[in-house]
């Protein structure tokens, strides 16, 4: 044996190979060439090359030998330097099929792109992650989805009341339930017991048969209307999701088309992310654990018992969260509802954020933020909250309280630790609590804190720093507690004097220089109302007592006919400005809606109203100068001083056109109509505050021309322009545009047509109140003229009345609050036509410019 082993053995030389460098041909290997081909394999190398050259479709190369010898490098060798010798093919590429997800598209792009396609696919996707969950983090969208939903529970809310009212009237209650929708048989108001219904006869039961069988019906009716509003409230918040993201990503689209703008697959393959991107919005919006810290509001207004959670009903809610929620409405209803139904609708949401949202942990808070806008005590807002609740209030434990509180402590020392901030969990959590030893310190110093409560009264009564309350026997809640204060506990009787917020005659925030122009305008009209009205209520009395008594008011003696027009001039020149300052107000609104800016001095233009009405009851005896009976330096000097506030409001109104990005819709262009008619009236009103010109054209066509134009700039040129503004307000549908410019421009040649000959004709002579004149007087051109301009005037109403017909029943339907895009008052901060009450709850006023801030 061992010599067979010391005859097989390998002698340690042998094991390695060593070469003499000596024998080599040269120094080092940079003077070698290198080499071509494979080792060894001439015959394989020339194969290769031969396949390669062949340049026919299909044809495929099998190389086969041991392993090592070098076949995948040979092959790759000599593909990269064929490939060398020929032109660049085109790049492939594959990308999402998204028609048929397990199929990728495939197409070719030039040389070079389909990397700079990777490339921007993966720019375009970090951006989109980006800029998608800011614009759903936006006020703009929190608002407009807020709208959308409280739109519905306005809708719903009517529904409620039009079906309960429908119910009361065939003698049945129809009361809403968790299981669906009930209806109780009514005697005298009050529902029927099972013994009354046995003692009525046949006949009375099969006519209450008949009866129910109606409302049963109409229960039908109303869940099909339901469940048709919340297919359009679905449908509406799904649409502003798409808008909203595609204006998120537009830029990016954008940059991408421009980039691959000669790539027809490429584009096509942009088109489709552009097009089912909104369909995919959870991939970019995150989804919000339960137990991550996060802002909860609530918003209650007067309503039918309704609570919606903002989450469930754009289905981002998951099942555990919708539990949680429904168990919070269950405590409500027994806690103030055992004495009448909740009068109440209020809507809960986890502010800015938006991808959905599931878990119980944080139904408490969401039950805290309800009792606070129930009560309208603040929370303290350096305190987290976490824990779940049942139907009767007892706060319950909930998973990763330790997580949370040390969480909410490094929010806490990053701001830094003030002593008042802590956190608030579940009695049953403490015992499995095991927190880092840095919050122990810092809860043992005083800086940080943790409470623990058992129950919904005890968790309230540390937020707000008030007693929850205890309910006494006869059901009421002690004075000064949260649950006193809030007015669901109470029938609206006793709600009316515990809530501080029901008594509100104006909107919050709302002050006399926030009101709009057009507001103040008719405040000022109704004060110049009770000044000059009462003065010819007793001048028609007076001449009353004359004709019919036998009276002597009007008597020569004390003054006569000078007496009677001084009292009726005192009436009739304010009436010219209560006539005319609600038209101001109305143009006041519509130019800087169409100039695209505010109001050019708001405060300027309110003092010019207000200084306007002081001198119209200062100038009433320039209509009466021919008399000879009044002190005409005095009321000339008063008449051309009335000028002056008028002339500052067209610098107002010009001035907010001034520089603006003017567009020239219809209610524009009645605007500027009455701009210029109103600016010759006024001129021509100077001339005839002279004495010496008045005498000249007194009682001529001169003041004929005046008048109209003062007045039909005013009462029929601004109206026109309200109208076809607020039209898509008050109906939810526009007017036509092209009917709308028609009739402006058959109305404005028309007026000028008719009443700018006039001031010829009174300088002429033409005396007013003449039924008729001679050829010889001259005047027959014209009055053609005007002739033919009071028909182009007349007919002008036609295709106004046809429009106005047509667009109510056929007008393009408005979807959005603001038509126009620039409304700035409060009735373009709701829909079109407004809702019942017009607000679900009372907007806050922070300036002249409300709705425009609101959107």
């Amino acid at each position: 044996m061992q010599a067979v082993r010391e005859r097989s053995a390998v002698r340690p030389e042998e094991l390695r190979r060593r070469v003499d460098p000596a024998m080599l041909p040269f120094r080092t290997t940079g003077e070698v060439a290198p080499l071509e081909t494979t080792i060894g394999r001439p015959r394989a190398a020339e194969a290769i090359a031969f396949a390669l050259e062949v340049g026919v479709r299909g044809i495929h190369l099998y190389v086969a030998g041991p392993p090592g010898t070098g076949r995948e490098s040979t092959v790759l060798t000599a593909v990269r330097s064929f490939a060398a010798t020929r032109p660049t093919p085109p790049g492939w590429v594959y990308v999402h099929n998204f028609t048929e997800p397990d199929r990728p598209r495939t197409f070719s792009v030039p040389a070079g792109r389909a990397r700079r396609l990777a490339t921007a696919m993966a720019s375009f996707l970090e951006a989109a992650q980006r800029e998608i969950p800011r614009a759903f983090e936006s006020e703009d969208y929190a608002r407009r989805r807020e709208q959308s939903l409280s739109e519905v529970g306005t809708r719903r809310a009517a529904l409620i009341t039009d079906l309960r009212a429908f119910g009361q009237e065939r003698g049945f209650a129809v009361v809403m339930t968790p299981t669906g929708i009930g209806k109780i048989p009514l005697q005298s108001g009050q529902p029927m017991s099972q013994q009354v219904f046995e003692q009525l006869s046949p006949e009375e039961k099969a006519d209450l048969e008949q009866r129910g069988t109606q409302v049963q019906s109409e229960v039908g009716a109303f869940v099909r209307q339901m469940q048709q509003i919340e297919k359009e409230a679905q449908e509406r918040v799904s649409a502003l999701d798409r808008e909203v993201a595609l204006y998120a990503v537009g830029p990016l689209i954008t940059e991408l088309r421009e980039e691959f703008s000669e790539q027809p697959d490429v584009l096509a393959f942009i088109e489709q992310i552009e097009k089912n991107l909104p369909e995919h919005l959870q991939d970019f919006l995150p989804t919000i654990e339960a137990g991550q810290a996060g802002p909860v509001t609530a918003r209650v207004s007067v309503g039918l018992g309704t609570v919606q959670s903002i989450e469930r009903e754009i289905e981002k809610s998951g099942p555990i969260h919708s539990k949680g929620f429904l168990t919070l409405t269950g405590y409500l209803q027994a806690q103030y509802a055992q004495r009448w139904p909740l009068s109440l609708g209020a809507t809960i949401t986890f502010e800015q954020s938006y991808g959905g949202i599931d878990g119980d942990s944080a139904s408490t808070t969401e039950l805290y933020a309800l009792l606070s806008a129930l009560s309208d005590l603040p929370l303290h807002q350096g305190i987290a909250v976490t824990g779940a609740v049942d139907q009767h209030g007892e706060v319950q434990a909930v998973g990763g309280v330790t997580r949370k509180i040390e969480g909410f402590f490094d929010v806490c020392r990053e701001r830094g630790l003030t002593g008042e901030q802590g956190v608030l969990v579940p009695t049953s959590n403490v015992k499995h609590l095991m927190v880092r030893e840095e919050v122990v310190e810092a809860v043992r110093a005083g800086r940080f804190h943790v409470w623990a409560v058992s129950h919904i009264d005890e968790g309230i009564e540390l937020l707000t720093g008030r007693p929850a309350g205890e309910r006494a026997g006869d059901g009421a809640f002690p004075e000064g507690t949260v649950h006193r204060r809030s007015p669901a506990w109470a029938p609206s009787s006793e709600r009316s004097t515990s809530s501080p917020r029901s008594s509100a005659m104006r909107a919050p925030g709302m002050t006399m220089f926030r009101m709009p122009i057009f507001t103040w305008n008719i405040f000022i009209t109704s004060l110049l109302v009770l000044i000059a009205f009462p003065v010819l209520t007793a001048a028609l009395f007076g001449l009353a007592a004359d004709r019919h008594l036998g009276a002597h008011v009007f008597d020569p003696a004390n003054g006569g006919a000078i007496l009677w027009q001084h009292l009726f001039w005192f009436f009739g020149h304010p009436e010219v400005y209560i006539v005319a300052l609600p038209f101001f107000g109305i143009v006041s609104e519509v130019f800087p809606v169409f100039s695209r800016k505010p109001i050019f001095g708001y405060k300027t233009l309110v003092f010019a109203t207000i200084a306007i009405a002081m001198l119209s009851g200062a100038v009433w005896a320039h209509h009466m100068y021919a008399t000879g009976a009044v002190l005409l330096a005095f009321f000339s000097f008063t008449t051309f001083l009335i000028a002056i506030p008028t002339g500052i409001k067209f610098v107002n109104w010009i001035g907010t056109m001034w520089k603006g990005k003017l567009t020239f819709e219809t209610p524009m262009l009645f605007s500027l109509g009455f701009l210029v008619t109103f600016l010759f009236g006024g001129l021509t009103g100077v001339l005839l505050a002279s004495p010496a010109m008045d005498f000249m054209v007194s009682d001529r066509y001169f003041v004929v021309a005046h008048f109209h134009y003062v007045l039909f700039g005013t009462i029929v040129f601004a109206p026109y322009a309200g109208i076809y503004f607020w039209f898509p307000k008050m109906t939810g549908r526009m007017l036509d545009e092209t009917l709308g410019k028609f009739h402006f421009w058959t109305t404005f040649v028309g007026f000028h047509l008719t009443f700018l000959v006039q001031h010829w004709l009174g300088n002429e002579g033409t005396p007013r109140r003449y039924v008729d004149y001679l050829p010889t007087d001259g005047f027959t051109t014209l009055n053609t003229i005007s002739s033919i301009g009071a028909f182009v005037l007349g007919a002008s109403t036609l295709p106004f009345i046809w429009n106005v017909f047509r667009s109510y029943r056929y007008g393009r339907v408005v979807t959005v609050d603001d038509p126009w895009g620039h409304g700035n008052s409060l009735e373009w901060a709701t829909s079109c036509p407004p809702p019942r009450h017009n607000f679900t709850e009372l907007p806050r006023i922070r300036s002249e410019r409300p709705a425009f801030e609101l959107h």
